[in-house]
């Protein structure tokens, strides 16, 4: 079980004080600690049920809002990657799949475990679109202003880039640009 530290003026009173003082009263009181995004969403979603976005910050900033400032954007932004189903879920690749989102009343629940595993199955039995690379066959990417480029769907498919995958970029003697996945030499000193 987790004790929250209310009353940050107290903290800092007693920190600014002595810190041996404060080790005592924090070790004898209180516990101090940030939640995560995803604990409060869950504790939120615990308490209320099924529940739309809006009710569900309400619910954090009732219950958390002394321990920071609670920015709807970002609650919003990780409500849409802690669901399993979200269509926006697959921008949030890190992110533990917690939720189960309902696309017609638009609320947050959290997702029992067959829910987790029917979705699962669906996903992984869909059919994949088949392109096969031709040799000297084109493809165009545009680069943005911050020098980022898109690799092409077919292309990432083929040569099986994922998400986090590192790449090098070599100029061969010809001069042709030659992408593939990098690896990575560990050498122990």
């Amino acid at each position: 079980m987790y004790l929250r530290f209310c009353n940050y003026k107290l903290f800092y009173r007693y920190y600014l004080r002595s810190r041996l003082y404060l080790t005592s009263y924090l070790s004898t009181l209180c516990v101090f600690y940030m939640v995560s995004h995803a604990e409060k969403i869950r504790q939120a979603l615990t308490a209320l049920g099924s529940a739309r976005p809006k009710e569900i910050i309400a619910w954090i900033e009732k219950n958390f809002g002394d321990e920071e400032e609670v920015k709807p954007e970002s609650f919003r932004g990780d409500l849409m990657g802690l669901a399993i189903n979200h269509s926006s879920a697959h921008h949030y690749t890190g992110s533990n799949k917690i939720l189960w989102f309902d696309q017609q009343e638009k609320t947050y629940r959290l997702a029992t475990a067959s829910e987790h595993e029917d979705y699962e199955k669906k996903r992984s039995a869909a059919p994949k679109k088949e392109h096969i690379i031709r040799k000297n066959e084109t493809f165009t990417s545009k680069l943005s202003t911050s020098g980022q480029i898109v690799i092409p769907v077919e292309i990432r498919e083929e040569m099986q880039f994922r998400a986090g995958d590192l790449l090098a970029f070599k100029v061969n003697s010809q001069g042709i640009l030659e992408l593939r996945k990098a690896r990575l030499k560990v050498e122990y000193l």
